[in-house]
């Protein structure tokens, strides 16, 4: 599975012309995959890894170093408002949708003018948060949930219809989360998508443990209801 999605996310990022932003991303959970490390031989070189070590952010750089012998690029997730010692080689970071629409910005945009290479991204659940990206001339974001998964059950998704609609309005480069896997991937028409980003189906066959699988996609209604702003902030842990 992990060479199928591969694949799909290369052809995805080849269409799109669009070079800064990652072909494939992992997106990891505290819970499910604290730990990257085992599953970076399934990442194809170029990938990122979304790091989210909310509770020690000091474990980046064990990561960090394990993924840049495979170049592969390691992305701090950070919600809190000030920044915390950062790895000299990280590649980015990666803000929830609130943080990035009501926070503070001053010191993540310093961070990132500091040395050439680093990135910016944010999660994004709607329309606003593709334009505060655009104000920010953010590097991608990740859309999500793009398809239903049960690390938000009953929450509800986007569809693939509504989603690459919100991917065309966007000026800066989008990738699908949340229920992606190779046979999901397949339902997203070739463009906008600059890439995929995903969890379990990057741990798939590589004998990690990790939570349930996602739930089996099914032709979703459309248009479909976003949930409240106050929610947002939930969704943004991977699918």
């Amino acid at each position: 599975m992990t060479a199928s999605l591969s694949c799909r996310a290369e052809r995805v990022h080849r269409r799109a012309g669009r070079p800064k932003a990652p072909a494939a991303v992992l997106v990891t959970d505290e819970r499910r995959l604290p730990d990257p490390r085992p599953v970076l031989p399934a990442l194809p070189r170029g990938a990122r890894v979304v790091l989210r070590a909310y509770g020690d952010p000091t474990r980046a750089g064990a990561v960090v170093a394990a993924a840049r012998r495979r170049r592969i690029g390691v992305i701090l997730a950070l919600a809190a408002p000030r920044l915390p010692p950062l790895p000299r080689d990280l590649a980015g970071i990666h803000l929830p949708q609130g943080r990035a629409c009501r926070g503070l910005m001053a010191g993540v945009l310093l961070w990132r003018r500091a040395a050439a290479g680093r990135s910016l991204s944010m999660a994004a659940h709607d329309g606003r948060a593709l334009a505060r990206a655009r104000a920010l001339r953010l590097t991608f974001v990740l859309l999500s949930p793009v398809f239903p998964t049960r690390s938000h059950p009953g929450a509800p998704a986007l569809g693939p219809l509504r989603a690459t609609l919100l991917a065309r309005t966007s000026q800066v480069p989008v990738l699908a989360l949340g229920g992606i896997t190779p046979t999901t991937a397949a339902r997203l028409p070739p463009r906008p998508w600059s890439g995929l980003a995903a969890l379990e189906s990057w741990t798939k066959n590589r004998g990690v443990r990790g939570g349930p699988a996602s739930p089996p996609s099914l032709p979703l209604p459309f248009p479909l209801p976003l949930p409240p702003e106050e929610n947002m902030e939930k969704l943004d842990s991977p699918g």
